[in-house]
């Protein structure tokens, strides 16, 4: 082993192999043996290092592409704190991180992915259900307006006041469903204007960091 460490310093310093079997007294078949697995390590060694920065590399660009899914309204609104918290912690780390260490970090941009998507889907249900509340609203307003036209025709042409008074009825129970939806969807949309404003200004904090890593 001593003998094995020796020759490795001296290939390393350039010294030749002539000098190398003269100073160690070992044989030409020994070195070419001992020289095959210094090249063999040397290749690990090499291997090890280039996955480790190409692990280092894919983690980097994962936290930024995450980041920036983040920031978008849809899911800004949901205000992931949580993931945000870990990118952040990934990302400061990462330049002291070993290859497990980061093996372990791929593992959490999972998870944080995983946590995106599901925000960017509940962000897909309610903006179709806001567009369909919009639409029930519609269909309200329009039946409420043909009742009230066929309540001044029933009023002109001198219908019963039983008929007028369950038209007049019926009217008033569309208007109270029509202002019921109203404030709902003038509370949705306050609720995402205050998250999203809420969550712009957090995220402000980082994005130096962010777009300069």
């Amino acid at each position: 082993m001593v003998i094995e460490e020796e020759v490795y310093r001296m290939i390393e310093r350039g010294i030749l192999m002539s000098e190398i079997c003269k100073r160690l007294k070992i044989s030409l078949g020994m070195y070419w043996e001992l020289k095959r697995k210094w090249e063999e390590q040397k290749r690990r060694e090499f291997d090890a290092r280039r996955e480790f920065y190409r692990l280092r590399v894919k983690v980097h660009e994962r936290c930024k592409q995450l980041l920036i899914r983040l920031y978008s309204e849809e899911v800004a609104q949901r205000c992931i704190s949580k993931a945000v918290r870990d990118l952040e912690r990934i990302q400061k780390r990462l330049p002291f991180a070993d290859a497990g260490e980061l093996k372990a970090d791929i593992g959490l941009l999972q998870e944080i992915e995983q946590e995106i998507e599901r925000a960017e889907r509940m962000a897909r249900v309610e903006k179709r259900m806001n567009e369909r509340r919009k639409f029930r609203l519609e269909l309200k307003k329009l039946e409420a307006r043909r009742l009230r036209a066929l309540y001044r025709y029933a009023a002109r042409h001198g219908l019963s006041l039983e008929e007028r008074l369950k038209r007049a009825k019926r009217i008033r129970e569309l208007y109270g469903d029509i202002e019921q939806d109203q404030k709902r969807l003038l509370l949705s949309l306050s609720l995402f204007i205050f998250f999203s404003s809420l969550f712009n200004s957090f995220a402000c904090s980082f994005s130096f960091f962010i777009f300069h890593a």
